[in-house]
């Protein structure tokens, strides 16, 4: 890996508590509808930096975490075909959760919610299942969290399949989760996403709010193309990799705390040119505060490393030992995993 514009980290010795938020009542327009058999369901359920590298042999494990490239026909909230266009809504409301657009539609299946058309979505309250979504490659979609929590025994919170890009906003002033309830992962499987949040295509975490993403089963974020970070407040734990953009990850501010248990804190996998001409691999950091806690490499760029600003804080093989991940920032499934001890994964 070559290195450019490195500058010597400092190294934070601080344990990373944060406290458990509460999410805000739903409150929003209600007209809720039921979407085809078709839709995704499920059972229920300044300037200081460097990659402060741990171990180098880094011990193969049961919870080695999946390529990331994940069949079309499925999650085990089963990714199928969309809903037809007579299943479409613009606003749901259950009376603890709630989702509106002006400008989208969406179909609402027993604990899916699939997003059926480019626009922007504002969710609020507290909805247990997954928010999916498989749309055209231009297609652009922003999730705006108002006080939200989302939460998934069965698969990803949220699992996007396909589109040009997802944005997804903290609004300001307030504190949003999103919870992995899986069980740790201890083999391949096509058909569950890699983290709490898993995404297909460029992905962007952005506002003035707060989110706090606990993963169990795998990595806390995980991003198949490019990954994106600025202003939000992020706070994120994993028993694998923290943050793993696999073409990219830039962070151009914000605050964030990550936590692994069993990886990496931000990763990138591959190391060849896109189709637009870019390089792959690449984690560039260009501002913000980040604290990482990781058992292995505080950050791991398969191909290059770019810092230009910020503050960067690595404390590396820590918490190998740790019952589980989640409770390392105060929140979380209440139980569900321990640390992968996977190295970091591929």
């Amino acid at each position: 890996m070559k290195t450019k514009s490195l500058i010597p980290l400092s190294i934070l010795a601080a344990s990373m508590l944060l406290a458990s938020c509460a999410s805000n009542p739903a409150t929003s327009s209600s007209s809720s509808s039921k979407a085809s058999s078709s839709e995704p369901s499920s059972s229920q359920s300044s300037t200081s930096s460097s990659t402060a590298a741990s171990s180098d042999s880094k011990t193969s494990s049961s919870s080695s975490e999946q390529t990331g490239e994940t069949s079309s026909s499925g999650t085990s909230q089963s990714t199928s075909s969309s809903a037809t266009s007579e299943d479409a809504v613009t606003s749901y409301d259950n009376g603890s959760f709630a989702m509106v657009t002006d400008d989208g539609s969406f179909a609402v299946s027993g604990d899916t919610i699939t997003i059926l058309s480019a626009g922007t979505y504002v969710l609020q309250g507290t909805w247990q299942g997954m928010i999916y979504g498989n749309l055209g490659d231009d297609d652009v979609v922003e999730l705006d969290l108002n006080g939200v929590t989302l939460s998934n025994g069965d698969n990803s919170c949220i699992y996007f399949l396909n589109a040009d890009k997802l944005k997804i906003k903290s609004l300001e002033g307030t504190t949003n989760n999103i919870i992995d309830q899986r069980a740790l992962q201890t083999a391949e499987d096509d058909t569950q996403g890699g983290g709490a949040v898993y995404s297909k295509c460029d992905t962007n975490f952005v506002g003035k709010g707060t989110l706090n993403v606990v993963g169990a089963f795998n990595n806390g974020i995980h991003v198949t193309k490019d990954l994106s970070v600025k202003n939000v407040t992020l706070n994120v734990s994993a028993p694998n990799n923290v943050l793993k953009g696999n073409d990219s990850v830039t962070i151009e501010s914000g605050k964030l705390t990550l936590v692994s248990s069993g990886g990496d804190g931000i990763k990138t996998v591959d190391t060849d040119i896109s189709s637009s001409g870019n390089q792959r691999g690449t984690i560039d950091i260009q501002g913000g505060t980040i604290d990482i806690s990781a058992a292995y490499d505080g950050i791991d760029a398969s191909y290059d490393l770019n810092v230009s600003g910020g503050t960067i804080n690595i404390k590396t093989n820590e918490y190998r030992t740790s019952s589980s991940a989640s409770p390392l920032l105060g929140f979380g499934p209440g139980g569900g995993g321990h640390p992968g001890g996977g190295g970091g994964g591929g």
